[in-house]
């Protein structure tokens, strides 16, 4: 069975319910070609004021290990997989603002959301892992900018 959708939509559905002010949130990276628009999909309105702040979630791999469903105790003719996910973000940087250490806890409340994040079925989340965390450039505005590793694991029968 397919799980892509359903892991993607659950995380991206995590963030909106557990992190506070996590600005826009998309279930799938945005492709629009123009950039007006692009960067609209990024902008909330948080406590009264308007900023370029949000996340997208992708996944990066599918990797299939049958020597740890062995090691696990799975049963014959089951096999885990790992789908590798990332949630990117973005906080436009007013430095006046600190905003450097709202979008570090903003990164710590999507972690310890996804850690947090109920099992179900035969699938387990985490240990996520902040592999980027830095200022870049998102069009024409500076942002703070993220990305969270989300490993879900699935045992899987043939």
């Amino acid at each position: 069975m397919a799980d892509y959708k359903a892991f993607r939509d659950a995380i991206a559905g995590v963030i909106q319910a557990e992190a506070p002010n996590s600005g826009n949130v998309h279930h799938y990276e945005r492709n629009l070609f123009d950039w007006n628009k692009y960067l609209a999909e990024f902008v909330s309105t948080i406590q009264g004021k308007r900023q370029t702040r949000g996340w997208w979630v992708t996944r990066e791999r599918r990797i299939h290990d049958n020597d740890s469903a062995r090691d696990s105790g799975a049963a014959f003719g089951q096999y885990n997989a790992e789908h590798q996910f990332v949630v990117r973000g973005i906080l436009g940087v007013q430095d006046a603002a600190d905003t450097d250490a709202v979008f570090g806890d903003l990164c710590d409340d999507v972690i310890e959301a996804m850690e947090s994040m109920a099992i179900t079925g035969a699938w387990n989340i985490g240990p996520c892992v902040l592999r980027v965390q830095e200022p870049r450039q998102f069009g024409s505005v500076l942002c703070h900018y993220a990305e969270i590793l989300v490993p879900v694991q699935k045992v899987y029968a043939r």
